[in-house]
């Protein structure tokens, strides 16, 4: 997952509002999302290189998600995925506080992550590069591949579509459109060490390339008796090919 927009408000209706794109290469092998047969709690899509996910619920009404932080230097990772982050939190027992204490032990085997965690009630944010952890209050925050709510162009923009479409009462519909503008950026972009005309092309919302680019959206809408998720699906970037998938659950 490469940008993740919401707002978290435990006092509203929707608890969690959310709208997330995944960029990955086209041809890592893919789970379209489903409950798990493995863990039958979890209702997340699920990378089949590795086991993990980059975003999911639980049918308790847990919540996961996690971008990687992208690092110039960074080559290949023997350590454990990261997705397995999402399906150890969702599939537990433990609290936030908890999950997070017991994973400062062992953050640094991983490459490099923000991770969110939470339930209808909580949401916490923590990183294995550079920043503390922390719960998160009623706010909206955007998360894309460096430091957590920094003003990257494309979460910045994609905030205030997300912030239109709330006051605005719009819904699923909305939230996915938003998340389709590939515009790229070529001002105020971040400097991650991989050069200027990489960063220009992961600048837009949706990206697309050759081998590379946005590969599925989702969107969560939570409250504290059920929550609504959409994935949506896009062959080798193709916008015009959507598949949608929905799932609603009493939590």
């Amino acid at each position: 997952m490469c940008l993740i927009l919401f707002r978290f408000d435990p006092s509203a209706d929707q608890t969690l509002i959310l709208a997330a794109n995944r960029d990955e290469a086209y041809q890592r092998a893919t789970a379209r999302a489903d409950f798990w047969e493995d863990h039958t709690d979890i209702l997340a899509g699920r990378d089949l290189e590795a086991g993990g996910s980059w975003l999911g619920l639980s049918r308790q009404g847990r919540f996961a998600a996690l971008t990687n932080f992208r690092e110039s230097m960074a080559g290949p990772h023997e350590g454990p995925s990261r997705g397995q982050l999402v399906s150890r939190f969702l599939s537990g027992q433990q609290s936030p506080a908890e999950f997070i204490t017991e994973l400062e032990g062992e953050a640094q085997d991983y490459a490099g992550f923000n991770l969110l965690i939470g339930n209808t009630t909580e949401l916490w944010h923590f990183s294995n590069r550079g920043q503390s952890a922390g719960q998160l209050s009623a706010g909206y925050y955007g998360l894309s591949n460096g430091p957590f709510n920094a003003p990257w162009p494309k979460s910045t923009n994609g905030l205030a579509k997300l912030k239109s479409c709330i006051e605005q009462g719009s819904q699923e519909e909305a939230l996915r459109q938003l998340l389709l503008d590939d515009q790229a950026h070529h001002e105020n972009l971040p400097d991650t060490g991989v050069g200027e005309e990489l960063e220009v092309l992961l600048s837009p919302l949706f990206i697309r390339s050759e081998h590379y680019g946005t590969r599925s959206s989702s969107v969560v809408l939570m409250s504290q008796e059920q929550f609504d998720f959409y994935e949506y699906n896009y062959p080798y970037g193709a916008m015009d090919q959507v598949e949608r998938l929905h799932f609603r659950h009493k939590i």
